[in-house]
């Protein structure tokens, strides 16, 4: 019972995550396009567009679910991600100084 709650909770997840990023603007699923919502195969969807998310971008997602998960108001959690994300690029800039040059992102 709790495996099957867990993959529930992944499930969930997934779709929202999905939904977030709006991968269904680009699915080849009618029916996704149709309800402005993942409607398909999550995981799958999940597997083929979350590599093409921006790093800054997915810093930003998961910070800001660790503050809803943790009980952070909506609001609260948008705060924390940008911050997270801010925290994020300008370690990305300190990178940048010690490796002039190097214009790979680090994620």
């Amino acid at each position: 019972m709790e495996e099957a709650y867990q993959r529930r909770q992944d499930d969930y997840g997934r779709w929202l995550n999905n939904d977030i990023f709006e991968f269904w603007r680009a699915c080849k699923e009618p029916r996704c396009r149709r309800e402005h919502s993942c409607s398909g195969d999550l995981h799958a969807c999940s597997a083929r567009r979350w590599a093409a998310i921006p790093e800054e971008e997915k810093v930003w997602f998961r910070a800001g679910m660790k503050a809803i998960i943790a009980g952070a108001s909506f609001e609260e959690a948008v705060r924390m991600g940008e911050a997270e994300r801010d925290r994020w690029r300008a370690l990305q800039a300190e990178i940048a100084k010690l490796f002039p040059g190097n214009n790979r992102q680090t994620g």
